[in-house]
């Protein structure tokens, strides 16, 4: 019931977004509703209906660990990749993300 709900709050959104900055526009062919249909149906369904299932299944403590390293993998991702530029703003946000996961370690907190 929570996966319908989001995905109809993105589904207004994206249309009322998408009527204010020029119209709704659809692909005229088959081959442009192609890239359309794997990213709503494999990016979006799939893969938010898996993250909810998961969520259900996995201690909460876990998930906020996995979600708090989400941009850190990203920009290794970015990095090894497409060979995407590092900054100093990025290390030092990767700094920051690596200290707030490892922090309750060292304050004796229980992490799993």
């Amino acid at each position: 019931q929570l996966l319908a709900i989001q995905f109809f709050t993105e589904g207004l959104l994206g249309i009322i977004f998408s009527l204010y900055h020029g119209g709704l526009k659809t692909p005229v062919n088959l081959v442009s509703w192609i890239p359309l249909l794997y990213l709503g149906l494999i990016a979006g369904s799939l893969a938010w209906g898996l993250n909810s299932w998961a969520q259900t299944r996995i201690k909460p403590h876990r998930i906020a660990i996995i979600y708090i390293l989400e941009p850190l993998v990203a920009g290794v991702l970015a990095f090894t990749f497409f060979s995407e530029q590092l900054g100093i703003k990025e290390f030092i946000g990767a700094f920051l993300i690596l200290f707030a996961v490892v922090m309750p370690v060292f304050r004796n907190t229980k992490v799993f």
